[in-house]
């Protein structure tokens, strides 16, 4: 039995591309490593890389999370992949011992930053932040006010003139505005602007998408002009829709969820430079849901602590909404522990119903978390789609890759998916099979 709770599958899910997963699953041998060994904390080794001196490599599985001496910028890069593989494929080849030094040394800096951010938190902002806080908030309120009434405007005159116009324009007509709302300090709403660019090429019934998407961006201009008569709740929606970032501190130190969450599923976006990852959590007892962003610019590592198709016992705060999913996890203890996936809804008319409740809440959500069990693959007029029970079809969005891994998983045959629903299309994350979970590629293109 293998001394971690995770099995291949979510190890390889941990890579940051596909070449660090291929090149992890070569270095999970013992012929690579030497001086391996693991305690109830922490698992390490040392692998002879090209120089004369061997890379330390060491991960911390409470979370997990991953250390390594390699020049690589990936994250984690090849030896961490390649030695929690080695330890879940040949268990008996690492034996219990205790910590060297080196790794003793990083987890006591980790631990030491964990106490920093917790007494943060605890002690609070000080009356000076506080004032200052203030000053820039009224600041950029005003900047956010002056380039929406311009927004106002521009939204009129395009009903206005009718949407047909619309569809000879260039990307920079919409990027005009976008760069904007950028300037008025709302890169939401710059971000909602150039999505319109787009739909007016993406074919039959591009009108009908089109008008919904700029009704719903007139809809956040007027709610910000209306915001003192809002609801917190509301008023903390339409901030988070402008873009405008919520102090992490405070939710922090805001009461908690304790549960038992399994991690269901994560993808991975790209806007310009900037890696969005989201992780979507379910609790057990709560049945509530939870979505953890992660991000990262450039060639900075995303964060791996949640790991797909496991269990965490944790306290999960989250951010101020009407339909409340943004959290962030506050607490965690023990080891993650694996399972299989938990679906939630029996038939496509569930999980709808829940979306629609949702959306009658908060107009501006995007993606809802679908988790439904015994949908088969099937292609209908050239579309790969999943089946209900009930004979219900959802269209997909899947890149090849993935369509070829949900399909060699479930032989056809019917599966419990988990996914993102965006009102039109099912995005498939992960998938259970005869109670084994299959994370699917996070960041593939579509």
């Amino acid at each position: 039995m293998s001394p971690v709770n995770y099995n291949r599958e979510q190890v390889l899910a941990l890579a940051p591309d596909e070449s660090s997963r291929k090149a992890g699953e070569g270095l999970a041998t013992t012929r690579k490593w030497s001086n391996l060994g693991i305690d109830d904390r922490s698992l390490w080794g040392e692998c002879q890389g090209s120089g004369s001196r061997p890379y330390q490599t060491c991960i911390d599985l409470a979370e997990p999370a991953f250390k390594c001496t390699c020049p690589s910028r990936k994250f984690p890069c090849k030896h961490g992949l390649g030695l929690l593989l080695l330890c879940v494929n040949e268990p008996s080849a690492i034996q219990q011992g205790e910590s060297p030094e080196w790794v003793l040394a990083w987890l006591e800096k980790r631990f030491e930053s964990k106490e920093k951010k917790e007494r943060k938190v605890k002690e609070g902002p000080t009356s000076v932040d506080i004032e200052a806080q203030a000053k820039r908030q009224a600041k950029r309120h005003a900047n956010i006010e002056d380039g929406l009434a311009e927004l106002d405007r521009w939204l009129s005159d395009r009903i206005r003139q009718g949407l047909a116009k619309v569809q000879s324009e260039s990307y920079e007509f919409w990027d005009g505005m976008a760069a904007r709302m950028v300037d008025a300090q709302a890169p939401g709403m710059a971000r909602m602007i150039r999505a319109c660019a787009s739909i007016a090429s993406s074919g039959e019934n591009w009108q009908e998408r089109l008008l919904e998407r700029l009704s719903i961006i007139h809809l956040a201009v007027q709610a910000y002009g209306r915001l003192a008569s809002l609801s917190p709740e509301l008023q903390s929606e339409v901030k988070q829709v402008m873009g405008l970032t919520v102090n992490q501190d405070d939710i922090l130190a805001s009461e908690g969820v304790a549960d038992i969450w399994q991690v269901m599923g994560q993808s991975i976006e790209l806007e310009d430079k900037l890696k969005v990852k989201r992780s979507w959590l379910r609790g057990g007892k709560t049945n509530k849901w939870a979505m953890v962003l992660n991000f990262a610019y450039g060639n900075q590592p995303l964060d791996v602590s949640l790991m797909p198709g496991t269990y965490i016992l944790a306290e999960i705060a989250y951010f101020p909404s009407t339909t409340p999913m943004r959290a962030l996890v506050k607490k965690r203890d023990g080891e993650p522990l694996a399972g299989p996936l938990s679906p939630v809804y029996a038939t496509a008319d569930d999980a709808l119903n829940d979306y629609a409740s949702a959306k009658a809440s908060n107009p501006w959500l995007e993606i809802f978390p679908f988790a439904i069990e015994n949908l088969s693959p099937q292609v209908v007029n050239g579309s790969f789609c999943l089946r209900d029970t009930a004979g219900n079809l959802f269209k997909t969005k899947i890149d090849r890759l993935n369509k070829l891994r949900l399909l060699a998983v479930s032989g056809g045959k019917p599966v419990s998916v988990f996914g993102e629903w965006d009102g039109e299309l099912l995005r498939p994350l992960s998938i259970d099979t005869g109670g084994r979970y299959f994370g699917l590629e996070a960041g593939g293109k579509q």
